[in-house]
């Protein structure tokens, strides 16, 4: 008898995870429980947009890198600013 482990079903007498179930199994890189395009996980693999270059476990490097240099340059300005005033 097959045991039946969770996020798993059995197809033909073979053992095949379940993607879209919210249960990261061992052949899964995520499953967020959804197949929208473009939100970090597609299919139980990550993904990023196609225009990312740099796609790191479903995050664009590159659009990440730029949030942290603007959020760099706000605290610059607010530093500046109470400075002046």
């Amino acid at each position: 008898m097959l045991t039946i482990y969770v996020g798993y079903k059995i197809l033909d007498h073979i053992c095949y995870s379940i993607c879209g179930d919210q249960i990261v199994t061992v052949d899964e890189e995520c499953d967020d429980g959804n197949l929208i395009i473009g939100d970090g996980c597609h299919f139980c693999n990550y993904s990023c947009q196609d225009s990312c270059l740099n796609c790191v476990q479903g995050e664009c490097l590159k659009c990440k890198e730029i949030t942290n240099n603007f959020y760099q340059i706000a605290n610059s300005v607010a530093q500046i600013k109470s400075i002046i005033y």
